[in-house]
């Protein structure tokens, strides 16, 4: 041994040294010099197989490295609880022991909230586990019945966009299930190739509003009836149709036939 100075003592005349017991720093440092060259890196190595290395480079990097495949580095705090766990993946926990954060090797990010799973990566894209605010944050007064997603502050213009093809169509779906038409038994779809906006409820198409405007209810081609009464089209196949129009007390009820705007 050879003591360089008063914080600093160098093990260097002893190729492979032995402690018969707990090593005590009587309050001294115990200094690791940099790395000389290639990977022959100063610091400290634990395990048989040197599975654990701790060390710093020349360049400044310091480095906890687990060296040994297939075994686990664990950091702790001082009630045994996982802080940081890394074997095939990188999980993260808070002092108390709840998982914050997971990143599997080749595999999903997942972000938690109280250890309770929030956010995780798939290989189709993202799944929430729980309520979405974008543009904000989730609102206690907005309605519990609809309030999954979430988008806008309330302080300025807000919106969704479905940015289809050219020649496909963009969508709506209400599922109450995930076979057959259960997966829109309601639906909005706009048809891109032909401009129509469809409405349906139990998974059937009942109201089309036409690329010229053309409303038609119970037919998806308004525009085939005659030109001077197809604004609005009432059509049902073999049983009567019609229309009422209701209300209540002593009111009216109407139908104008105008000539300008103000009549």
């Amino acid at each position: 041994d050879q003591t360089t100075d008063t914080n600093t003592t160098e093990l260097s005349s002893d190729s492979s040294p032995q402690l018969g017991g707990n090593l005590d720093t009587n309050d001294k440092l115990i200094q690791f010099n940099d790395a000389v060259a290639g990977n022959n890196y100063s610091g400290a190595r634990f395990g048989d197989d040197d599975d654990l290395w701790i060390y710093h480079t020349p360049g400044n990097l310091s480095v906890i490295r687990q060296n040994t495949s297939g075994k686990t580095l664990t950091i702790q705090n001082s009630g045994g609880n996982t802080l940081i766990e890394t074997l095939g993946q990188f999980r993260v926990q808070s002092w108390e022991g709840e998982t914050e954060a997971v990143f599997k090797r080749n595999g999903s990010v997942e972000l938690y909230y109280d250890n309770s799973k929030k956010f995780e990566t798939t290989s189709d894209g993202v799944a929430i586990g729980g309520k979405l605010a974008i543009g904000g944050t989730l609102h206690p007064a907005i309605n519990a019945n609809a309030d999954d997603l979430v988008v806008g502050a309330g302080t300025s213009y807000s919106g969704i966009t479905i940015y289809s093809g050219a020649t496909y169509d963009g969508n709506i779906f209400f599922a109450d299930g995930t076979s057959g038409d259960q997966h829109y038994r309601g639906f909005l779809q706009y048809q891109h190739n032909t401009d129509r906006m469809y409405f349906g409820t139990a998974a059937n198409t009942h109201i089309t509003l036409d690329e010229n405007g053309l409303l038609g209810l119970g037919t998806t081609t308004p525009s085939s009836y005659n030109s001077d009464a197809n604004k609005l089209v009432l059509k049902e196949s073999g049983v009567n149709t019609g229309m009422t129009i209701a209300t209540t007390g002593n009111n009216n009820c109407n139908i104008f036939f105008a000539d300008s705007d103000v009549d």
